[in-house]
């Protein structure tokens, strides 16, 4: 890993924690009769560390795996985290509601920064190779053109 693609990976990560947080206490504060529990500085810790092992499941894992496995690290390790370290209400039903949301929401958050962030790095690549592709010093040479197709009478069937 370039320390570019780390620092970009960290870009990604520290944004889907920030998001899934806030999104996290709203959804609390809705679910859970209009109380917010932060958690103080653990808070944010535990959502740093959940969004770092989305980031490591994606690396080791192929996509629809690590998707799983983020959603379901999303839920627990926060339940975990607030039913025995934080010391929160863990197991009620809104709860339970508010970290899903905050599970999606850092999942999609991250894995939406780091697509863009790296995808600016792939376009020009990608559009110099199709350029290289279709030049015609290339040695593989473009599909010809299909004609068009004959107008069609009135009437006529398809």
């Amino acid at each position: 890993m370039t320390a570019k693609l780390f620092f970009l990976e960290a870009i990604a990560v520290v944004s889907g924690a920030i998001i899934g947080a806030l999104v996290f206490l709203v959804a609390h504060w809705l679910l859970v009769n209009g109380a917010v529990s932060t958690g103080g500085l653990s808070g944010v810790i535990v959502a740093l560390v959940t969004v770092i092992i989305f980031a490591v499941y994606y690396h080791y894992l192929s996509q629809t795996p690590a998707a799983l496995a983020s959603f379901f690290t999303g839920v627990l390790l926060p339940a975990i985290a607030a039913g025995i370290v934080i010391g929160g209400e863990a197991t009620t039903a809104g709860a339970l509601i508010a970290y899903g949301v905050f599970s999606l929401a850092s999942l999609l958050v991250y894995r939406f920064v780091f697509a863009s962030i790296s995808g600016r790095d792939i376009g020009p690549d990608l559009v110099r190779r199709q350029q290289d592709a279709a030049s015609p010093a290339s040695p593989v040479s473009p599909m010809p053109p299909v004609p068009p197709a004959p107008p069609r009478r009135p009437g006529e069937p398809l």
